[in-house]
């Protein structure tokens, strides 16, 4: 049998492992569950059954609209651990939900602005011969303390890191 939980625990962790606004993804997860792109297992029962003939699955929708207008998914929390969801199809749909990839964005850290100001310097050494190759231009740079780096590293491996670079973002042949 699938391992499953109830959907309030896999939402409010999934919110806090991934660092995302919980309330953010709530919304999502209501939608998921109104739309039923995200499986109930116990969707068709009934949520007070000597009371009313309510499902969860009538329910979601009304539960979607709340969440929208701002209300905190904790005030339905009684009803929220009572639907049940495979762990699995949970997964699933976190990852398709928003939040997208963790971490810094692409081109903000590392060495890849410094090393692009070099390039101009590159070209013209290997432009007037003193340099044979980008690497044998590099390697000239970081000799001379142009490359930055932070912590041990010998200077062919800092013009390996530039050389490649360059011939990744200008091309084999440049000359």
């Amino acid at each position: 049998m699938p391992k499953s939980n109830n959907i309030y625990d896999l939402v409010e962790r999934a919110a806090a492992r991934r660092r995302v606004p919980r309330l953010e993804l709530w919304e999502e997860a209501a939608q998921a569950l109104a739309e039923k792109t995200l499986p109930v297992i116990n969707g068709f029962e009934k949520i007070f059954p000597e009371r009313s003939p309510k499902t969860y699955y009538d329910w979601f929708p009304e539960f979607r609209a709340a969440v929208r207008r701002g209300s905190d998914p904790n005030d339905f929390r009684h009803i929220l651990k009572r639907v049940i969801v495979s762990i699995s199809h949970f997964s699933k749909w976190l990852k398709n939900a928003p939040g997208g990839p963790r971490g810094p964005q692409p081109g903000t850290t590392g060495y890849s602005a410094s090393d692009r100001t070099l390039f101009p310097e590159i070209d013209e050494l290997t432009r007037t011969g003193q340099a044979r190759s980008p690497f044998d231009a590099a390697l000239q740079l970081a000799r001379q303390g142009k490359v930055k780096v932070r912590g041990p590293g010998t200077p062919e491996s800092r013009a390996k890191r530039v050389a490649t670079r360059y011939r990744r973002e200008r091309g084999p042949h440049q000359r």
